[in-house]
């Protein structure tokens, strides 16, 4: 009997551990890497030439973005409402140890091979490689100059320029509308309204000329993406959370990404494209963050997403490599036989190199921190009551932590939310890229 007990005991905290949402407590939405695996996938299979997706990768770049401001404004908030502050060292020197060193790595690598082989000279490489480390390479494809096998990091550079700007624009918004009342609802008018204005000027500009560099790629035509994430960021502290059409909403965002440029290729290009996509983006996301019912937490996808970043970065010079050396047939067979390869140096960088850096330096770039546990001026709140907070949480991250004492300034996020940065790897956990 006591047997049994204990082994109903044990199940019940397990399906208690598991939230709703489809996030592990103390863990993170797992959800999340399936829809960065997705992403990744759908640019590699685009710049493959692969029928049925749209150009340039447009589909999966846009939902790069649209997470990315949805998981860095998240972050930001949550680290404002804590301690009245933002501390842009450490957020931007955690962006640097997540990014740089694969980057670098990556950069030295391919630069070499293509000067020892001759398919780049010294001055040509040293001009592809100074804007990929610099992050200005949308601009220097914008005025027509050569990147060699690098131009894929243009959009690497948006999200650097928007990391670096964004929580300069933030932080003044935030400090004005402390204490104040509807405080959530001004912030959300006001990305909001970004979100407009840089829709708007790549619409007019767009539509009013002919199709450029300057549309596709600038970082105040592309931002709109990054910025209706942040919105989303916002909206989710509410306490609305998807229902039970979420998975079915999700599929069909799911199959637009296929059937999109095959039925409307007009609104599938770079003009219309990347609005439709982020429409498309936002709306897996928000299934993700309801439900764990979804194609997102398939373990394959999950693992694809643990490795997106190497992924993305490895694929364009292999695919640069094999139209080098081949022509026809055989170009098809090297650029599949490309893909497989870069997934194979992404997952060594990451379980070699990025995980370990990860590991041993993030630590001290975490200035803040919360746990669970409730201040000692908090009021005394019942096991159920806490278990409706934690299911209300926003995203988190494994690292557990102290908050600052005192009482937290009043900010448009809820007080049960913890530290979200979900852009790093999950740290304590090693996804698996067998099968990916």
């Amino acid at each position: 009997m006591v047997v049994g007990v204990g082994g109903w005991r044990k199940r019940i905290q397990a399906r208690q551990a598991q939230q709703p949402d489809g996030r592990m407590t103390g863990g993170r939405l797992t959800g999340l890497d399936g829809v960065r695996g997705l992403a990744v996938l759908l640019v590699v299979l685009s710049h493959n030439q692969v029928p049925l997706f749209g150009p340039g990768g447009i589909e999966g770049v846009t939902t790069f973005f649209t997470l990315s401001g949805f998981l860095i404004t998240g972050l930001l908030l949550k680290e404002f409402r804590v301690t009245g502050r933002i501390d842009l060292l450490a957020f931007w020197g955690r962006r640097a140890l997540r990014l740089l060193p694969a980057l670098f790595t990556f950069v030295g690598l391919v630069s070499v091979v293509f000067w020892a082989t001759g398919w780049g000279t010294r001055a040509s490489v040293v001009a592809w490689v100074k804007p990929v480390l610099l992050y200005y390479s949308n601009f220097q494809t914008i005025h027509g100059r050569s990147l060699g096998p690098f131009r894929h990091t243009w959009s690497l550079a948006v999200e650097e320029q928007f990391y670096l700007v964004w929580p300069l624009l933030l932080l003044p918004l935030l400090v004005l509308l402390r204490g104040r009342r509807r405080a959530r609802s001004w912030l959300l008018w006001g990305m909001s309204l970004l979100t407009v204005v840089s829709l708007y000027w790549r619409l007019r500009v767009g539509l009013s000329g002919p199709e450029g560099f300057w549309v596709r790629l600038a970082p105040h035509t592309t931002v709109f993406s990054m910025t209706a994430g942040a919105c989303l960021a916002v909206v989710y502290e509410r306490t609305w959370r998807p229902g039970r059409w979420a998975p079915a909403v999700a599929f069909l965002g799911l199959t637009a990404y296929f059937w999109l440029p095959v039925l409307a290729p007009r609104y599938a290009g770079w003009i219309w494209g990347p609005l439709i996509y982020t429409g498309i983006a936002l709306v897996l996301l928000l299934s993700t963050t309801g439900t764990r019912r979804t194609v997102f937490n398939w373990r394959p996808l999950r693992s694809l997403g643990t490795v997106s970043y190497g992924w993305y970065l490895w694929h364009y010079p292999f695919m640069s490599v094999a139209t080098h050396l081949f022509t026809g047939s055989a170009l098809t067979v090297a650029l599949w036989s490309g893909m497989v390869l870069s997934l194979l140096v992404a997952a060594g960088s990451w379980r070699y190199l990025e995980r370990p850096l990860q590991r041993r330096f993030r630590a001290r770039l975490e200035r803040v921190r919360l746990s669970s546990a409730p201040r000692a001026d908090a009021p005394a709140v019942s096991p159920s009551a806490r278990t409706d907070a934690v299911e209300e949480d926003l995203l988190d991250t494994a690292a557990g932590a102290v908050a600052a004492p005192g009482a937290a300034p009043e900010l448009p996020v809820r007080e049960a939310d913890r530290v979200i940065d979900l852009t790093a790897a999950d740290l304590d956990r090693e996804a698996p890229v067998t099968g990916a």
